[in-house]
């Protein structure tokens, strides 16, 4: 998570820190966004891989349709 817009310390980005759920927020809209260019660009298959802290901080409620997401652990080998 760090890395993504305003995320700057890797204390940030645990779920205990107050501003959690606005990161977990704006790393979603970060890859929805990075989803559409795929799409754009003729992408086929998008995957998205959770693999920050518990593997569970992207809602695939909220996750744009076009991407699969690969959520928790243990995560298979493809």
């Amino acid at each position: 998570m760090e890395g993504t817009s305003g995320i700057v310390h890797s204390d940030k980005p645990i779920p205990s820190h107050h501003e959690y759920q606005h990161f977990r927020k704006t790393m979603l809209a970060e890859v929805n966004a990075a989803i559409e260019g795929a799409v754009k660009a003729g992408a086929q298959e998008i995957l998205v891989n959770d693999s920050h802290w518990n593997m569970r901080n992207l809602s695939s409620k909220i996750l744009n349709p076009a991407a699969t997401l690969l959520s928790g652990a243990p995560k298979p080998f493809r």
